[in-house]
């Protein structure tokens, strides 16, 4: 059994915490290596998802500075 789709889901409960912590850059990063697994595997609805979730992060980045 593949342990990478449940990578894919650690990385964008690590960019929600990371998020919360105001550590913007490392949500990003969290984010795009997900958005990576699931464009590579065709994932649809949980690259929109993390689609949506990068959108957020940079509506909050314009908002905070």
């Amino acid at each position: 059994m593949s342990y990478a789709p449940r990578l894919a889901e650690m990385l964008v409960a690590k960019a929600e915490v990371s998020q919360l912590a105001g550590a913007l850059d490392e949500a990003e990063d969290s984010l795009r290596q997900a958005l990576r697994f699931y464009d590579d595997r065709q994932m649809v609805l949980l690259a929109e998802r993390t689609r949506a979730l990068l959108a957020g992060l940079a509506a909050q980045r314009h908002t905070s500075s």
